[in-house]
């Protein structure tokens, strides 16, 4: 990412902009903190860096090719909210509401989302890698095309999802919260297989 081909924005410029309700491009914000935000942002091309926010809603927001690195949206709302090409690098996500979301070629990579609640999102040729979603909602999602990579998702909720022909083998999923139904055709290890037993009822002697 070449940060010198973005414009940087003072914190009174980005306040600004959400206030007349404008389109953000080719911008870059860094080493600030946004807060009592709640407003939906419509911004495309840009780059956070190093941004914490706090008290903010962004629900209903559209986010185009946009690059967030190193930055803190725990317990934050972004609820029915669209992220297309959008690349999220060691961010914290923790208690944030993203649930309702649309997610397309979206990667997110040393992403902590404990507690995070994604129930009712989408999610389309997009990866999680080396991430950690322990006690995360992703109940009633739907996933399309969709890669989990070296991540914990131990005490992770997919209830009411499809995962057939998911490949969580390089993942911890101990404790996963799912049923039957959910883990038919799962890609998973022999030792990550035998924690589903308790699900089939089995009298194993």
């Amino acid at each position: 990412m070449d940060l010198t081909k973005k414009t940087l924005i003072s914190i009174e410029d980005f306040y600004e902009f959400v206030d007349n309700g404008e389109e953000m491009e080719g911008l870059l914000i860094q080493n600030e903190i946004i807060e009592n935000i709640d407003e939906k942002l419509m911004m495309k091309d840009c780059v956070f860096q190093n941004v914490t926010f706090v008290h903010c809603n962004f629900a209903g927001s559209e986010f185009t090719d946009v690059f967030f690195r190193k930055c803190d949206f725990s317990n934050n709302q972004v609820s029915d909210s669209s992220f297309y090409k959008v690349q999220l690098e060691r961010c914290k996500l923790m208690g944030s509401n993203f649930s309702e979301c649309y997610f397309k070629e979206v990667i997110l990579q040393g992403v902590l989302g404990t507690y995070a609640n994604f129930s009712d999102s989408k999610w389309v040729n997009s990866l999680i890698k080396e991430s950690s979603f322990q006690n995360a909602y992703f109940n009633h999602s739907e996933f399309k095309k969709m890669v989990f990579q070296s991540s914990d998702f131990k005490k992770a909720s997919f209830l009411q999802n499809k995962l057939k022909g998911i490949d969580f083998t390089t993942c911890q999923i101990g404790a996963l919260e799912v049923g039957t139904q959910e883990i038919e055709g799962m890609q998973v290890t022999m030792a990550q297989a035998m924690g589903f037993l308790r699900l089939l009822q089995l009298d194993i002697k």
